[in-house]
This record gives structure tokens, C-alpha cells and sequence, in this order.
């Protein structure tokens, strides 16, 4: 059995070894942020690297779809501007539909 003797002599032990371990990171802190730092830096050339590598990949996918895309909003602002008001009730129609989708899916979800 382990008498209260055992445990403070266990227990100023650890505290012992705590406080060395703690002055070791205290003279190592300067190495470790360092260290740190120049693996980060490699870390971030990495990723601005292969970003690189998919914008070379997918970039004249991203091209092709940015111009039907630029088109599609050229589109819609002309109908907007042919009928402002239908355009404003058509948009608080769908924005009443989908609060109510919303209200009612929230009920089956709690029930």
C-alpha cells in the first residue's frame, strides 16, 4: 500500500519534473516558433502551388462557364428592366413560397 508519505514524495516529483519541462520549453521556444514559422512558409508554398496547378487545370473549363454565366445575369437584368413590378412580385411570391416551405419543414422536423 501507498502511504500518504509515497504520495507527496509522487507528487513533488512530478511537480519537479513539470518545472523542468517547463524550463526546457521556455529555451526552446525561440527554435520551436522558428521552426514553426519555416514550416508554415513551406506549408503555404505548397498550397499556392497546387492552386496554381488547378487554375491551370480547370481554367478554361472556369472560362467557358464565366461567360454563359455573365450572360445568363445579362439576361435576367434585361427581363427585369423590360417589367420591374412583375419581377418585384414574382420575387416576394417565391420569398412567401419558400418561407412557408420553410415554416412547415421545421414543424415535421420537431414533431
Amino acid at each position: 500500500m501507498m502511504t500518504e508519505e509515497n504520495n507527496t514524495a509522487n507528487v513533488e516529483k512530478l511537480h519537479d519534473e513539470i518545472e523542468e519541462l517547463k524550463e526546457k520549453v521556455r529555451q526552446h521556444k525561440e527554435d520551436f516558433t522558428e521552426e514553426g514559422r519555416h514550416t508554415l512558409g513551406k506549408l503555404h508554398q505548397q498550397l499556392h502551388d497546387k492552386a496554381g496547378e488547378l487554375m491551370e487545370a480547370y481554367g478554361p473549363m472556369l472560362e467557358k462557364y464565366r461567360d454563359s454565366g455573365k450572360e445568363m445575369v445579362h439576361n435576367v437584368e434585361a427581363k427585369i428592366a423590360e417589367k420591374p413590378l412583375a419581377a418585384l412580385a414574382l420575387a416576394f411570391g417565391v420569398g412567401i413560397v419558400i418561407g412557408k416551405l420553410c415554416c412547415c419543414c421545421k414543424h415535421k422536423h420537431k414533431a
